[in-house]
């Protein structure tokens, strides 16, 4: 008797056509998420970008990437950027390093005082900050919040878990 029932359903398993086969796989194997059904060993889609999850053995288990730490706040010349799409932050200084050229000869603290003399400025309009150099691009806008210098278009921190913040620097 068994062995009938066992023919019988198999028999109906290979007359399926081939995409309600992937779907009773899917669901016998897989995870439901959503609405929709997740193969085993496929990566499961999240809205948070940290968060990186994976249908395994009828389970869905995800895992939160955690970023290294910045310095807070950035050394001098740099700027913590977040970019829309990435998890981690990270600090970048290459525009600055590509326009303030430091000779062989040049002693650090020089590449300081050339840097302070650079005419800056800020327009402090709750926490936007305008800054201009002598280079090809006129104008670079970030937002500034708790030290932390944004680009404008990255993601900025918040306080409530709910809420993703970009800087739009204008």
């Amino acid at each position: 008797m068994l062995a009938r029932f066992i023919g019988a359903a198999l028999l109906t398993l290979f007359c399926l056509w081939p995409a309600q086969l992937d779907a009773f796989v899917a669901q016998s194997m897989g995870c439901h998420h959503n609405g929709t059904w997740y193969a085993d060993r496929s990566l499961v889609p999240t809205m948070e970008k940290c968060l990186t999850c994976q249908c395994q053995k009828k389970t869905l288990v995800c895992r939160l990437k955690v970023c290294p730490e910045m310095p807070m706040p950035p050394p001098r010349g740099c700027i913590v950027v977040q970019q829309r799409n990435s998890c981690c932050p990270y600090l970048s200084c290459a525009r600055l390093d590509a326009f303030y050229k430091i000779p062989a000869t040049r002693r650090i603290i020089a590449y300081l005082d050339h840097y302070e003399r650079e005419s800056i400025d800020r327009v402090v309009n709750d926490n936007m900050l305008q800054r201009r150099s002598d280079d090809s691009e006129v104008d670079m806008y970030v937002c500034v919040k708790n030290g932390t210098v944004y680009k404008s278009g990255s993601a900025m921190s918040s306080s409530n878990l709910c809420t993703y913040c970009y800087c739009i620097g204008k």
